[in-house]
């Protein structure tokens, strides 16, 4: 994936394993987060105490403190993107301004509305084209 290293948060051993086997990458990094709630420390983990380049945020708010402390030490980006835990927070503002420490970026992306989902979805079925495949003991295509 253009050497990019994603690392998944799954609520299950079992989902992350079966994430692996779909995409067939025996290596992909992930964790549990019921298991191991502590974002910072499983981040650090993964990457060897380096952090990550960027951070994609469902949860909202509530989160953009280990956000922060995931992240490299310069030049990173928090993408919130939805709001799964709410809108409220319980910590300090003032760590924000580990933004300015780490020369960060919070940055807003909007992903569409259930109806735009839809749509996409539509168009998808109606003008996706199948892959196809042959082996040398078939004589017609088949759709994989």
């Amino acid at each position: 994936a253009g050497g990019l290293k994603p690392i998944i948060t799954l609520s299950s051993d079992d989902k992350l394993d079966a994430l692996r086997r779909k995409l067939g990458a025996p290596d992909l990094l992930g964790y549990n987060y019921r298991a191991n709630p502590d974002q910072v420390a499983e981040v650090h983990r993964l990457t060897g105490g380096k952090g990550v380049d960027i951070v994609v945020n469902n949860n909202g708010p509530a989160g953009i403190p280990a956000d922060l402390d995931s992240l490299v030490p310069y030049y990173g980006t928090i993408f919130i993107v939805g709001f799964l835990a709410g809108t409220s927070v319980n910590w300090d503002v003032g760590k924000l301004l580990t933004l300015i420490a780490k020369t960060a970026r919070l940055q807003g992306v909007t992903v569409g509305s259930k109806a735009d989902f839809e749509a996409l979805n539509k168009f998808q079925s109606v003008y996706r084209q199948p892959k196809c495949c042959q082996t040398k003991r078939q004589k017609k295509a088949v759709t994989c």
